[in-house]
């Protein structure tokens, strides 16, 4: 590990640039989803609505990995645990497979 970058950053850069627009990665650990959004922005919407109708509006945000700026294929967003079966059923209807990351 190079100093100064800390444990949850490395992560963040690992899943950030292994996502695909049809998968996304939940880390229970930190409650962050992290997805590859469509280039119309669809992604973000369906998880923004989501989270809307479940009373929790958050606003996703770009995954930053470098002091350079943001990586703007991932984004990241706050989902609770008791929210989670719902975010994931709804981006499971869409085609978004959603993996659980285990904080290793």
């Amino acid at each position: 590990m190079r100093p100064g970058v800390s444990r949850d950053r490395i992560i963040e850069a690992w899943v950030a640039t292994r996502l695909s627009i049809h998968q996304a990665f939940y880390r229970p650990g930190n409650h962050l989803l992290y997805f590859c959004d469509a280039a119309n922005g669809e992604t973000s919407d369906i998880v923004a609505n989501t989270l809307s109708s479940l009373q929790s509006p958050r606003v996703p945000k770009p995954v930053r990995i470098d002091a350079l700026g943001a990586l703007f294929v991932g984004i990241k967003v706050i989902v609770k645990q008791e929210e989670f079966p719902v975010i994931n059923a709804a981006l499971r209807l869409s085609g978004i497979n959603v993996d659980s990351l285990e904080d290793l």
